[in-house]
C-alpha cells in the first residue's frame, strides 16, 4: 500500500516537473520571438510615415482558424510582409525545401522553412485584400537576426535578409502601383479585421508553442 503511495506521488511529481519545463520554454520561446519582432518594429518606424504604414503584429482569420503577421509595411510600391526569426548558429536550408537545418556548435536542429511560412501569410493577406479588388504587389521578406548566419540559396521572389538590411530591401522598390487613396483603403480594411480579442491571440500563440515545443522534444530525441 505505502509503495502504490509513494509510486503515485512520484508520477504526480514527474508530471509537474514536465509541466514545468514545458511552460519555462514556451515562456522563453514566446520572449525570444517577441524580442525579434520588436527589433524589426524599431527599424520600420524610420520609414517615412507619409510613404509607408506599418502594421506590427497582424493576425487574420483563415478557414482552418487564424494566423499571425509579424509586420506588413503598405506604400504605394507595394505591400511587404516580413517574417521576423530571431535564432542564433549557423542556419542552412532550400528555398523549396520543407525544412531547414539550425547548426549551434556541431549540434543539428530541424526547423519549419521560414519562407514557406511566410508564403501562408502572403496567400491570407491575398485572399483578403481581393475583398478590395486591389493590385497590391505583395512582397515577401524572411529577416534573421545577426547572431546567427544564413545559408540559403534564394533564387525566387522572397528575400531571406538580416534586420538590418529588411528597411533596404523595401526602400529598393520604386515602381509604384498602389494610389494613396487605396493605400488608406487597405489599411483601414486590415485595421477593421486584425484580431484584437485577448483570448483569440492567446489561444493561437499556445497552440503554435506547443507545437514548436513537441518539435523540438521529437528533435532531442532523434525522432525526427
Amino acid at each position: 500500500m505505502e509503495f502504490s503511495v509513494v509510486l503515485i506521488v512520484a508520477l504526480a511529481i514527474l508530471l509537474a516537473l514536465g509541466y514545468i519545463s514545458c511552460m519555462i520554454y514556451l515562456v522563453f520561446f514566446y520572449s525570444k520571438g517577441k524580442a525579434g519582432e520588436k527589433a524589426v518594429a524599431r527599424r520600420l518606424k524610420q520609414l517615412p510615415e507619409e510613404e509607408y504604414k506599418v502594421i506590427n503584429d497582424l493576425m487574420l482569420p483563415t478557414t482552418y482558424g487564424t494566423t499571425q503577421i509579424d509586420h506588413v509595411v503598405i506604400s504605394r510600391f507595394g505591400v511587404f510582409v516580413i517574417e521576423t526569426k530571431n535564432y542564433r548558429g549557423f542556419i542552412y536550408g532550400g528555398e523549396n525545401a520543407e525544412k531547414w537545418t539550425q547548426n549551434i556548435w556541431g549540434n543539428k536542429y530541424s526547423m519549419l522553412n521560414p519562407i514557406r511560412q511566410n508564403n501562408t501569410h502572403v496567400k491570407t493577406l491575398e485572399y483578403h485584400l481581393k475583398q478590395l479588388n486591389i493590385d497590391c504587389h505583395i512582397h515577401s521578406i524572411v529577416a534573421f537576426a545577426k547572431r546567427c548566419r544564413i545559408h540559403i540559396n534564394v533564387t525566387g521572389d522572397c528575400k531571406v535578409v538580416y534586420y538590418n538590411e529588411v528597411l533596404p530591401v523595401i526602400k529598393r522598390h520604386k515602381d509604384s502601383y498602389i494610389t494613396h487613396d487605396n493605400i488608406e483603403r487597405i489599411v483601414k480594411y486590415l485595421e477593421e479585421v486584425n484580431i484584437t480579442d485577448k483570448t483569440v491571440r492567446k489561444n493561437h500563440n499556445q497552440q503554435i508553442h506547443q507545437l514548436q515545443y513537441v518539435r523540438q522534444q521529437k528533435i532531442e530525441n532523434g525522432i525526427c
